[in-house]
């Protein structure tokens, strides 16, 4: 009983760290083009 909900608490763990690392890469992408944008004009 306990492995399944070992299991689970280690996929939601991993789909976290994914989904954070992906917000983060989006964001320094978007403030990336924003700052270059803005310097360039």
């Amino acid at each position: 009983m306990a492995a399944p909900l070992l299991y689970d608490v280690g996929f939601i763990a991993t789909a976290g760290a994914q989904l954070s690392v992906t917000v983060v890469a989006t964001f320094g992408l978007y403030t990336g083009i924003a700052g270059r944008t803005e310097s360039a004009v």
